[in-house]
């Protein structure tokens, strides 16, 4: 969660202009998913997001805006997290 946090934080910041309450919603739980699958050993699907949002976004929608967080973000995947520095 720390990380999908990070990656929302970040996006936020360089992301311009305003968004709307969807967006919103449908960065947050995009970053959530980027953070699993990057760092997880097992990877969920875009579908299981779709369906976590109570059908609110697509599964395509949820693609397309992986692509634009990690684009926004340099593909710059791999913050370090506090175990980097134990």
């Amino acid at each position: 969660v720390a990380i999908s946090m990070n990656y929302f934080d970040r996006f936020l910041s360089i992301s311009e202009g305003k968004q709307n309450i969807q967006e919103f919603q449908l960065a947050a739980m995009t970053c959530l998913y980027i953070a699993i699958k990057v760092h997880e050993r097992r990877a969920i699907k875009p579908k299981t997001i779709s369906e976590l949002s109570n059908g609110a976004f697509q599964e395509k929608q949820v693609t397309e805006m992986e692509l634009r967080i990690a684009t926004a973000l340099q593909w710059r995947l791999n913050p370090p997290t506090s175990m980097s520095f134990v």
